[in-house]
């Protein structure tokens, strides 16, 4: 399983996956790195077709120690640079593909590893198996929350919060959590949660809306960083927000899926 940037679902992936044209590279990690790619990309890659997906593979564990490029991060740096040389404007796709023993090391590793890569303009689209049997959705989710947090995929709401404090007017946990399960779905919309009107407002950074404690039992909602609906009672407040997104076109009614 492999999942792309959006702009590469466009115009990249179907024509070359209908083909059947993606091709791992093969690494040894026993053997010089840097001239295994460079011999690749000079005598394999111009016989390829344009869009062929791309992707590395270590054949052995890698050293660090070993090879400087014996990394993942490092292998793959240099792997684009060798493509970008041989294919200039034209490059193609590329994913990176990492296997990962379980769950917490493929949140904190690829996170740190392809997350580092893609934040520089490096990849089209990540491929993140998983060892362990059974995680077939947290794997699947992983994938889409990684390309979210790069800004390369935006497929569900992301949510932005205070830490809570002193000031905070409402218990800010169960209430960002009901909000979550009332608005996850809307993909690509920002909404900030704020304990209070103290910092909240610049805390939101650029979400596209704000709930903020105005005072006990009462909320502000905002559009923008721009107050629309003032010291509304807080019981109400959930069901003004929903109808501040729908007045501004960014509602849709969940699917069936994403009610489950």
């Amino acid at each position: 399983m492999s999942m792309f940037a959006t702009e590469t679902v466009s115009s990249f992936a179907p024509p070359a996956i209908e083909r059947g044209l993606y091709l791992t590279v093969l690494v040894n990690a026993e053997m010089p790195i840097k001239s295994q790619l460079d011999s690749w990309c000079r005598n394999v890659l111009p016989l390829l077709p344009e869009k062929t997906i791309l992707s590395l593979q270590f054949e052995k564990p890698y050293r660090p120690e070993a090879d400087p490029f014996a990394s993942l991060a490092r292998a793959y740096r240099l792997f684009y640079m060798l493509v970008e040389k041989q294919r200039q404007e034209r490059m193609p796709p590329i994913v990176l593909r990492a296997t990962y023993a379980g769950a917490d090391q493929l949140v904190f590793d690829a996170g740190i590893d392809l997350g580092a890569l893609l934040l520089d303009g490096i990849g089209d689209g990540v491929c993140m198996p998983l060892i362990a049997e059974g995680e077939i959705m947290f794997s699947m989710q992983a994938h889409l929350d990684l390309l979210q947090a790069v800004r390369l995929r935006l497929s569900k709401t992301e949510f932005i919060s205070c830490p809570s404090c002193g000031r905070t007017l409402f218990d800010l946990q169960s209430t960002t959590e009901r909000i979550k399960q009332r608005t996850g779905h809307l993909k690509g919309v920002k909404i900030a949660v704020m304990g209070c009107i103290v910092n909240g407002p610049g805390e939101m950074a650029d979400a596209d809306f704000g709930y903020v404690g105005a005072g006990p039992g009462r909320i502000h909602l905002y559009l923008g960083k721009e107050i629309v609906k003032n010291n509304i009672p807080a019981e109400i407040a959930d069901e003004e927000l929903v109808e501040l997104i729908k007045a501004h076109g960014m509602w849709s009614e969940p699917t069936p899926a994403q009610t489950d």
